[in-house]
C-alpha cells in the first residue's frame, strides 16, 4: 500500500474519501501475532511484515487490517 496516499486522523487512517481503517499500537500487534517486538521489527526490515505509520514525532501504529492480512497469509501458508 502506498504510504503517500494516507492521511492520519487520530487512530484511523483514510486511504480514500470513504474508507477508514483502525490503527493499532505495538502491544496490540504483539498480542495479535504472538511475535516479540524484536521479531516484528526484524520481519519489517526483511519486508515480510507490514510496516508501521508515524502518527507523531514519537509514536507509530500499524493498520489493523494489514496485520490481520499477515496473520491470514501465515495461516494459509502452513
Amino acid at each position: 500500500m502506498n504510504m503517500k496516499n494516507r492521511s492520519i486522523d487520530k487512530f484511523y487512517v483514510s486511504t480514500d474519501d470513504s474508507e477508514y481503517t483502525k490503527l493499532i499500537k505495538l502491544p496490540r500487534v504483539v498480542q495479535l501475532t504472538t511475535l516479540s517486538p524484536p521479531s516484528i521489527y526484524r520481519l519489517i526490515k526483511e519486508g515480510k511484515f507490514p510496516s508501521q505509520i508515524k502518527i507523531s514525532s514519537r509514536a507509530s501504529a500499524w493498520v489493523e487490517q494489514e496485520v490481520i492480512d499477515y496473520i491470514t497469509a501465515c495461516r494459509e501458508a502452513s
